[in-house]
């Protein structure tokens, strides 16, 4: 859960309250969300054992994010305790405790879009592939790569003035409509990277409305991203 979001978090410190994951933990499930205000990520599983009695959300700062990772990389369980302004995690062998970040998180469930309805589908290392490739002649100050939808295939392209045009074509499993929509060619190599399944499948409405990213066949995970500027 941790790997699936914390590249979505923010790293300036102007908005210290998103330099952090965020964790909802509730009788029904466990959620950890990520976001900078222009991409997100959420991953969710069942609920801790025990699970609170009532819904809790705390701000872990993602160096203490890090430092979890690397000290419980090869735990098979960890036991979590929540103090006033402090977590702490620990095994038989390590405590780890991290102060917890002060502020309200966004409201992150509003931005969550419901009427995407034109969807693709592809091969998450095909796709991953060409956005590397055609994303080396994108340009540097804005890093926007284009993709033109059609229901059979989408063309990855990227054009700087300096160094020309890129572009690629990648096969679709499955789509049902035709989208024209620029990105942040590293918002979105960063979201299929972290898809952990064969194939991803996206949800778009417009050129001007945010992506959602799913992993296929897994509903515990998804991303989103704002789209960037169409360039004519």
């Amino acid at each position: 859960m941790l790997y699936r979001t914390e590249f979505s978090a923010a790293t300036e410190e102007t908005r210290y309250f998103l330099n952090g994951l965020y964790f909802h933990l509730t009788p029904e499930s466990t959620q950890v969300v990520a976001t900078d205000g222009r991409r997100l990520a959420i991953a969710s599983s069942a609920a801790l054992a025990p699970s609170p009695q009532e819904p809790i959300g705390v701000i872990i700062p993602l160096k203490g994010v890090k430092e979890i990772t690397k000290t419980f990389a090869e735990s098979a369980e960890v036991k979590i305790c929540l103090l006033e302004n402090q977590i702490i995690f620990a095994d038989d062998s390590a405590t780890l405790t991290s102060r917890l970040v002060e502020g309200d998180y966004p409201k992150y469930q509003q931005i969550i879009p419901k009427d995407n309805e034109i969807r693709a589908v592809l091969e998450a290392e095909n796709f991953l592939s060409a956005l590397k490739r055609v994303a080396l002649l994108a340009n540097p100050k804005t890093y926007s790569i284009r993709l033109d939808i059609q229901e059979n295939a989408v063309k990855v392209s990227a054009k700087t003035p300096e160094l020309g045009e890129a572009y690629e074509t990648v096969e679709l499993k499955s789509g049902n409509g035709d989208i024209q929509i620029a990105f942040d060619a590293r918002f979105l190599m960063e979201a299929v990277r972290h898809i952990q399944t064969e194939d991803v499948l996206l949800e778009l409405k417009d050129s001007l409305s945010a992506v959602v990213l799913k992993p296929v066949g897994d509903d515990t995970h998804f991303c989103l991203i704002m789209p960037m500027r169409l360039e004519s």
